[in-house]
């Protein structure tokens, strides 16, 4: 939105050079205040503000098309409807420009409310799905963690699950690729599985192979979990091995 906060937050973006598009002129930007408990568990309390608001009208068809993957919320489909229909119209545009998919399931509970609905969107575009364990539990009603992301696996090319402190498993090309966990103080969970794809992605679209973007994608989350808040505060290259 085109409030106080809104303005900081454009302007903390584009000075790390996100390309962000100017604000609707009305409407009160988002918040999630983020609660820690003393096993770096947290709860979010969250009011979507404008963001409730998004429709297929906010989508940049010009940025779609110059991607390499769209990264898609599953949040989105625990929303109202246009939200619903913008993330499938982002899937859609991607689709049709030669970009990959990517959806992260984000939560159980949208999983008991829209089973089937994910299930179609993995049978469908999703090239790349993102999920932690508990999720991917719910979806495939499986236990083990290589069942869950073999059941998977089968519908969409790729899958990332990550495990927390027992690191990831990947599956690319029919392979299972381990990824271990990189040992740290966990101080806070905030933004694990957030910095674990965003890594991934970032491997996979500058030429790592995808073991080796498991493996970045594991040291930057537990760079990001060793300290309190989302924003890395340590580069990697400044960490250490």
């Amino acid at each position: 939105g085109r409030d106080d906060l809104g303005e900081f937050f454009l302007a903390d973006l584009r000075d790390l050079g996100v390309l962000v598009p100017a604000p609707p002129a009305t409407g009160q930007t988002g918040t999630s205040v983020i609660l820690i408990s003393p096993d770096t568990q947290r709860t979010m309390l969250t009011h979507l503000g404008i963001n409730s608001e998004l429709t297929t009208g906010d989508l940049d068809e010009r940025v779609i098309a110059q991607s390499k993957y769209v990264y898609v919320e599953g949040y989105l489909f625990g929303g109202n409807a246009q939200q619903r229909a913008t993330a499938v119209r982002a899937m859609q545009l991607a689709k049709q420009h030669g970009a990959r998919v990517a959806v992260t399931v984000s939560d159980p509970f949208l999983i008991a409310g829209n089973r089937d609905e994910f299930w179609e969107l993995i049978r469908g575009p999703v090239d790349l799905l993102s999920s932690k364990l508990e999720e991917a539990r719910s979806l495939t009603g499986l236990h083990d963690p290589i069942e869950c992301a073999a059941a998977i696996h089968q519908h969409a090319d790729n899958v990332a699950l990550t495990l927390g402190p027992d690191g990831a498993i990947l599956m690319h090309e029919g392979q299972t690729i381990p990824v271990g966990a990189v040992p740290c103080l966990a101080v806070d969970t905030t933004g694990a599985g957030d910095m674990f794809a965003g890594a991934l992605l970032y491997g996979i679209t500058n030429g790592l192979s995808w073991a080796q973007a498991g493996r970045l994608a594991a040291l930057a989350s537990s760079r990001v979990v060793a300290q309190l808040g989302a924003r890395l505060k340590v580069r990697l290259t400044d960490a250490g091995p």
